[in-house]
């Protein structure tokens, strides 16, 4: 209801934060960038399968590698063509993703963000008459959703209205928990010092799921019905016109 079921998914927003913290502890080899990608590769591979490769994490894990990859050959990583390769390679490897309504959306949201992110972004700039951090998350909020929508609106009947706010509020403390998370199995084994940080994620995700719970109860948050579809997908048409 409230357009945030996405953040459950093992994808982009938790690949992401591994695969960043990954990069940033193997600086240390950074004159042997080939041993770099290689455990990085492995690292990567590693989480995704350990957590029973799920077709979102998959995707993320192929775009983070491909990233990297890029990056140690020094060239510019155009995304769009990132993405693409990765949706190629995987459907290539397993056809049945193409039907996983996972696959679909996590890599649609995606694609959306590259068409779109900068396009939203210069015009909401444009009418706000500044550049700010909440402009960037509310655009990559708008960008990732023009596509997405009516997607989720043709398998799952609904279109959430207050999905903008919802992930702008959400995302920074969900992140920040995560941050916490990864901090807490490092420290594992200082008991004293993770009972801290655990006590932090427990709070921390409380305050989220009190935070949804609140919103879900207002009226008129999302329409749903069967042929919400159509009339989202005429919506996405007109936003993209208009941003263009």
């Amino acid at each position: 209801i409230t357009g945030i079921a996405h953040i459950l998914a093992l994808s982009g927003f938790h690949i992401g934060i591994i695969a960043s913290i990954i990069y940033l502890l193997l600086s240390f080899i950074s004159n042997r960038p080939l041993l770099k990608v290689i455990i990085f590769t492995i690292s990567i591979s590693s989480f995704i399968f350990l957590v029973g490769a799920p077709e979102s994490a998959v995707r993320a894990g192929l775009m983070a590698i491909l990233f990297v990859v890029g990056k140690t050959l020094q060239r510019n990583a155009n995304a769009l063509n990132i993405i693409s390769i990765v949706i190629i390679i995987t459907i290539l490897i397993k056809p049945d993703f193409i039907y996983s309504i996972s696959f679909q959306l996590s890599s649609i949201s995606v694609l959306s963000i590259f068409l779109f992110f900068q396009i939203v972004k210069q015009c909401l700039e444009t009418i706000c008459h500044k550049k700010s951090k909440i402009i960037n998350a509310v655009s990559l909020t708008i960008s990732a959703s023009i596509i997405s929508a009516p997607v989720v609106a043709y398998y799952f009947g609904f279109f959430s209205i207050i999905s903008p706010i919802t992930n702008l509020l959400i995302i920074p403390i969900m992140s920040f928990g995560l941050i916490n998370i990864i901090i807490t199995l490092i420290l594992s084994f200082i008991p004293f010092l993770a009972e801290i940080y655990s006590g932090t994620v427990e709070f921390i995700f409380t305050i989220c799921i009190n935070l949804i719970k609140f919103i879900s109860e207002f009226n008129l948050i999302a329409i749903k019905g069967k042929a919400i579809f159509i009339p989202t997908l005429i919506l996405s048409i007109f936003l993209i016109y208009i941003f263009i």
